[in-house]
């Protein structure tokens, strides 16, 4: 664990960053940087406004990692309001971008959305493991290996912890997980089964 790292809640002018770091880690085989920049705040946006519980990680003014979550309520993932203007902007943008992108570029705009929607037929499933989503979690290159991924998940897992809500944030790993990823760091943060406020 790096102790110069520090976490807080994130801010509006995170944004630009957050959006660098996605197409930074997904966006290689685009040549457009405006195209990488348009999928990376479209990607992020679509997280942020159903992620209430968003961490950063942050070393001298530098992003260096994110982690976005929710407690899920009446079936539903929540809302937050103030990104919501921000990401309808940009998904309209999507959209008419996607009208003349190639498969590649279409599939990165809108996959994410799509397995959204997996989500949320899980979500409203009544099923007992729907009451919290990890949605996204990114960490800068040079960061990782220092347990930043977990660090980070532990952040929303306490706060849950410590409230008044007892939700098995520690055990919800929903199908829509990319390439095992939220579950390799639930494991090494020794999240992966429920702790003794979750049983």
């Amino acid at each position: 664990m790096d102790e110069a790292i520090r976490l807080r809640h994130v801010r509006p002018d995170d944004l630009d960053d957050l959006a660098r770091l996605y197409a930074c880690l997904w966006c290689k085989r685009i040549p457009d940087e405006d195209d990488k920049m348009l999928v990376g705040h479209h990607c992020v946006l679509m997280q942020l406004v159903r992620s209430p519980l968003t961490i950063v990680a942050e070393q001298e003014w530098r992003i260096a990692g994110v982690c976005l979550g929710c407690v899920t309520r009446d079936g539903s993932a929540p809302t937050v309001k103030a990104w919501a203007p921000a990401y309808e902007a940009v998904h309209a943008q999507a959209c008419e971008r996607a009208k003349t992108a190639d498969q590649h570029l279409e599939s990165l705009l809108f996959d994410d959305q799509r397995e959204l929607v997996r989500a949320d037929d899980f979500i409203s499933s009544g099923n007992p493991y729907a009451q919290a989503e990890l949605n996204l979690i990114m960490v800068e290159p040079q960061f990782k290996g220092r347990g930043l991924g977990s660090r980070m998940i532990g952040k929303p897992h306490d706060r849950l912890h410590a409230g008044t809500h007892a939700s098995p944030w520690c055990d919800q790993i929903l199908p829509h997980d990319r390439h095992g990823e939220r579950l390799r760091l639930l494991r090494a943060s020794g999240h992966e089964k429920p702790c003794a406020l979750c049983r």
